[in-house]
């Protein structure tokens, strides 16, 4: 018996293992110890420059029983990770359970967004029950600040996907919360609407829905951002279950109007998910909607923008109306050969739909091709989050599913050119959630909106594109949250590359790398953290030999509070009081000594640690 049950166990680590494109390593990555979940989402939570992963138990928390924990996992850097949901305080102690949540278990969704701005996301959690919002205290652990934020929703509500965004342009990160329905314990399940947190800039938030018009009663289970009438604001589209999805356009202050018909995003049904993505091609990013698709009665949606305003529906051409039992859904670039595919979380408790991975060849219809790559699990799925795990340009997979462990497919398709896009934005929007990027390259041009949202989850992570044939990416463009952009040129393709607002391109490398900056050429560096600073604060810097740097302090209205002059020539420490300072500090450098290096790369100068 003992030698059957290894020869099962090695089995499913094979899974995979020389199939055409992914490599299933669930627990050879060390992802195997969760067992039933429902949302994931990843961030880089520590800062070391990988992607982390959070994924959401959906038993009811028992300190007791570790098993009831939802976890977070650090990455080790080459996509195995390591569990460090006791070390960082963030079990999600909430989640006790409502007596009838139709199935969807005590907790549900992880959002991942710095509603602070100082450099250090933060996590939010959504339950059967009251909420709960993690600060980051940028040590590696997490202090739970529900009570003073005031964010946790009501006692009776079970609550879906949550979204971060700055739907009201003034620069920090809002709090949108979909609610599926309300259990007040009468015998009555009652519709909620969904509430809106507007965030206050002092670590607080306003509840304030029906009042800037977001009073959606649907059984919301995802809320997408996307700017449908492409005035520079987010709108926001609710998949309802049982019932109609609804699009509410904002005016640019955060107030809203409900506009669905408008704009031709009626879709009447059991919607869970929504993936915002290009699939046809054409610059203008598509709408696809997960329904339970298991019958010609009720099919998926995919909202095709049109050029000249609004969405025309082409499930049926696209060959993705029937996919099953549909959750989580994303559109990602499977092989890095410039068109999108979508992958579809499918299945019920006892249902036998199997995930679903349509091949996008540059014209519809679709394939499915999730059986030859060993990707069409029948076990039910929830969650889905797909990003590069092992920094190697390809997208991997993640799969929360219902009751067993998540699928971890690692991708190992021989492809195209890439390019990843990490992106830093102005205090406090610092993950520059909003911003839209576009890449010119061949001929060709791609369009990515930057927001992490999916299904059960957000996630903070690169914009990834997918560049087939090219050799050099001739232009990039990031159009930033709340106005202004920022252009790169000739870049090299397979790499990733790092973009602030105001500075430009920090990290990557250009055609003409091997040449040193002239002297004042600017420097962006991180905050340190927490800002502002009540002592003594260090920014720690790596500069390439022969080079040096001026660094100033500044306060948010300019006035220099402190000066270093020549840092660095291979490290630098710049130490000053900061007692007498007050409020949020910016540093920033300019190189004063410029030295030709052989084989210098911009890539080479970057912060290794801003600390308190």
């Amino acid at each position: 018996m003992r030698r059957t049950l290894l020869f099962v166990a090695l089995v499913l680590l094979a899974r995979g293992a020389t199939g055409q494109g992914f490599e299933y390593r669930t627990f050879l990555s060390g992802l195997g110890s969760v067992t039933g979940a429902n949302g994931v989402a990843v961030a880089d939570y520590d800062r070391d420059g990988d992607l982390d992963v959070y994924i959401v138990v959906r038993e009811a928390y028992d300190a007791a029983n570790t098993t009831t924990w939802s976890r977070l996992f650090a990455n080790r850097g080459d996509g195995t990770f390591v569990d460090q949901t006791r070390a960082s305080g963030v079990a999600g102690s909430a989640g006790v359970g409502l007596p009838n949540t139709a199935g969807n278990g005590a907790k549900l969704g992880a959002a991942w967004g710095d509603y602070d701005g100082d450099g250090w996301p933060d996590l939010y959690l959504t339950h059967a029950g009251p909420n709960q919002l993690y600060r980051n205290n940028g040590n590696g652990t997490f202090t739970d600040v529900t009570a003073t934020a005031g964010v946790a929703g009501g006692a009776t509500q079970l609550s879906t996907s949550a979204l971060w965004f700055d739907t009201d342009g003034d620069g920090d990160l809002d709090l949108h919360v979909g609610v599926w329905e309300d259990y007040p314990g009468d015998g009555a399940p009652r519709d909620l609407a969904n509430p809106y947190f507007v965030n206050n800039g002092d670590g607080t938030f306003t509840e304030a829905g029906a009042a800037r018009g977001l009073g959606d009663v649907g059984k919301t289970y995802t809320t997408l951002p996307v700017d449908v009438d492409h005035d520079g604001d987010v709108d926001l589209y609710d998949a309802n279950d049982f019932g109609a999805n609804r699009l509410f356009l904002n005016d640019g202050t955060g107030t809203f109007d409900e506009a669905t018909a408008a704009f031709g995003l009626e879709n009447t049904g059991e919607g869970m998910g929504l993936a915002l993505g290009d699939l046809d091609g054409d610059g203008r990013e598509d709408i696809f909607l997960t329904n339970r698709a298991d019958s010609p009665v009720q099919t998926n949606a995919l909202f095709v923008a049109q050029e000249a305003g609004g969405y025309a529906g082409q499930a049926e051409a696209a060959g993705v109306a029937e996919t099953g039992w549909g959750w989580g859904a994303e559109f990602f670039d499977l092989e890095n050969d410039g068109d999108q595919d979508l992958f579809v979380a499918n299945g019920y408790f006892a249902s036998d739909t199997p995930n679903a991975l349509f091949e996008n060849t540059g014209t519809f219809p679709l394939a499915d091709i999730a059986p030859d790559l060993s990707v069409d699990d029948l076990h039910p799925a929830r969650g889905l989050v797909i990003f590069d795990a092992d920094g190697d340009g390809r997208l991997d997979v993640l799969i929360a599913n219902v009751s067993r462990a998540p699928h971890f497919y690692a991708n190992r398709a021989s492809g195209g050119a890439w390019l990843s896009i990490a992106l830093e934005g102005d205090v406090p929007n610092v993950d520059a959630l909003g911003a839209v990027v576009e890449v010119e390259a061949g001929g060709q041009r791609w369009v990515r909106s930057h927001h992490g949202a999916q299904f059960l989850g957000q996630s903070l992570a690169p914009v990834h594109v997918g560049l087939g044939e090219a050799e050099i990416v001739d232009r990039l463009v990031v159009r930033w949250p709340g106005g202004g952009e920022e252009a790169v040129t000739q870049l090299r393709t397979n790499q990733r590359v790092r973009i602030r607002q105001g500075y430009g391109l920090l990290e990557g490398e250009t055609v003409a790398s091997g040449e040193a900056p002239e002297a004042g050429t600017g420097l962006r560096i991180v905050n340190a953290s927490p800002n502002p600073s009540a002592g003594s604060v260090s920014f720690v810097v790596s500069i390439p030999a022969g080079l040096s740097a001026d660094f100033t302090i500044t306060d948010l209205l300019g006035r220099q509070i402190h000066t270093s002059t020549s840092v660095g020539r291979g490290s630098g420490v710049v130490t000053w009081d900061g007692r007498d300072a007050r409020g949020m500090l910016v540093a920033a450098g300019a190189y004063v000594a410029s030295l030709s290096t052989a084989g210098f790369r911009p890539s080479s100068i970057q912060i290794i640690r801003s600390s308190n």
